[in-house]
């Protein structure tokens, strides 16, 4: 009887710290929940032999006796490497159902390691039972808190954004409030976060995990420059500055322009600033490629509006510069401008 590579892989793989070609590893992001993946170099990679130790250790503890431990040689799977984007070696990933959600960045020790991978493996969002026990996390927490306020009945929202917290805990606190208070009564159902005094919410047109993941991702704190969508508007404090760049622009070069820009807008603070692809906004009066310029407008270069708390928006017509920049941020403070009206409205 012929034998598959396919059928006696997951035995194969049951070896701790298994050596991975690229069926196996492809196999292993299909199939594993859990899996810790140890990107090695056969040569010029001093520290890795005595890396591997340690993560064995790690590996053999019965605390992770449901994670999978695994090994790449990037000098054999170089391929698998550039994929993944290894740079440094070595490296320890950690993969839930086939995502990467976490590299370990730390001298690779055991007790450090093993430590880590306990708050990844088993991380739940911390509960809370009072409003005042929230109050008390606001003023010791470091860190922004992101809260969900779910009932019983919302088991699959609390299931993503419990994973979209295991990618994203080291930058903001994860809770779950577990009680009912007046002064939050609008945000049962919803995800809040408060980032300083600012409440920024999440009201779940749409729980699904990647369309959270990419809601974080671009209110948190690594992400100086998020990116806005007409979904995500009504999740931005105004007035808001709007940077519109191509499409074909902003794939590539979006954070040249967020740079370029925010050296700019760091000067007026009353601002928030984020990016969009201007086709994102193309049935949107006043944001509409037409109404910016259309063929006529340079698409080498962002094009500029701002939309105020009645979310009327204010386009800045004159070219592209830092002059023209700062004065159209200035007029619009002193209440110089005048926003956009669509035919309809004139």
């Amino acid at each position: 009887m012929r034998i598959s590579a396919l059928t006696i892989l997951p035995f194969a793989l049951s070896q701790k710290l298994s050596l991975l070609n690229d069926i196996a590893y492809k196999w292993v992001q299909e199939n594993e929940s859990k899996a810790v993946i140890f990107f090695e170099r056969d040569q010029d990679c001093f520290h890795c032999e005595s890396a591997f130790k340690e993560i064995r250790n790690v590996a053999e503890r019965v605390d992770f006796e449901k994670v999978a431990f695994h090994r790449v040689s990037c000098d054999d799977q170089p391929e698998i490497c550039k994929d993944e984007a290894i740079r440094r070696f070595p490296t320890v990933r950690y993969y839930e159902d086939g995502e990467h959600l976490r590299d370990y960045t730390k001298p690779i020790v055991e007790d450090a390691l093993a430590n880590w991978l306990v708050k990844i493996v088993d991380f739940i969002p911390l509960p809370i039972k009072s409003e005042r026990d929230l109050n008390d996390l606001k003023e010791i927490s470091k860190l922004p808190l992101a809260i969900a306020f779910f009932d019983d009945t919302q088991k699959d929202e609390m299931q993503a954004f419990t994973r979209v917290g295991n990618r994203f805990s080291n930058a903001f606190e994860f809770v779950n409030a577990d009680f009912v208070s007046e002064e939050f009564l609008g945000y049962y159902g919803k995800v809040l976060v408060i980032k300083s005094e600012e409440k920024i919410v999440y009201d779940g047109e749409d729980f699904e995990q990647n369309h959270m993941k990419r809601w974080f991702e671009d209110i948190s704190l690594n992400s100086g420059c998020p990116t806005v969508s007409p979904n995500t508007l009504h999740s931005y404090k105004k007035p808001l500055i709007i940077a519109l760049i191509s499409r074909e622009r902003f794939r590539v070069e979006k954070k040249y322009w967020c740079n370029r820009i925010q050296s700019i807008t760091g000067n007026f603070p009353i601002y928030k600033f984020a990016i969009a692809d201007v086709m994102d906004f193309a049935g949107r009066p006043g944001m509409r490629n037409g109404e910016l310029g259309g063929s006529s407008w340079n698409t080498s270069k962002p094009h500029l509006v701002i939309m105020d708390e009645k979310e009327q928006v204010y386009p800045m017509r004159q070219e592209y510069d830092n002059f023209n920049i700062r004065r159209f941020l200035t007029y619009y403070e002193d209440g110089k401008l005048e926003p956009f009206l669509s035919h309809s409205e004139l």
